[in-house]
């Protein structure tokens, strides 16, 4: 008997595909530090067209319910185990998604602490803020 249950491989195989699809879409896309600039910019697009204010996480939920609607009306149609291919591009798509609006969000927390400034770091601890600092004319 396999020691790793029929469900557990069916999970990695599908993450598997979903590393595959991310790392191949980014060969196509670009450059990592882009690829979160393509949901910003379709958030402000979204937003001039629809006259309400979009996030990125916006687009990726949008592109996530996309992907799941897909899949269901994909499972709902009479001959569904014919476009079995279509159904599982769906999910992977959906995981997809699902890990870009996560590595965005962590993304953008560690920046945010990158560049939250305390007293500490303006002030120096010897005096005056301006000490030590050369200014130019």
């Amino acid at each position: 008997m396999d020691s790793i249950p029929r469900i557990q491989k069916i999970t990695a195989t599908l993450l598997e595909e979903a590393l595959q699809t991310t790392r191949k879409r980014g060969e196509q896309y670009g450059k990592e530090e882009t690829q979160g600039d393509i949901f910003q910019d379709t958030a402000e697009i979204a937003s001039a067209i629809s006259g309400n204010m979009h996030e990125a996480d916006d687009v990726h939920v949008m592109f996530i319910a996309m992907k799941l609607a897909r899949y269901k009306n994909q499972l709902d149609k009479p001959d569904a185990e014919q476009d079995n291919e279509v159904i599982k591009d769906s999910i992977i798509d959906a995981i997809v998604y699902i890990a870009l609006m996560e590595a965005g969000r962590l993304t953008r927390n560690e920046q945010e602490r990158q560049t939250s400034t305390t007293p500490e770091d303006v002030q120096p601890r010897d005096g005056h803020p301006m000490q030590g600092r050369v200014q130019s004319c």
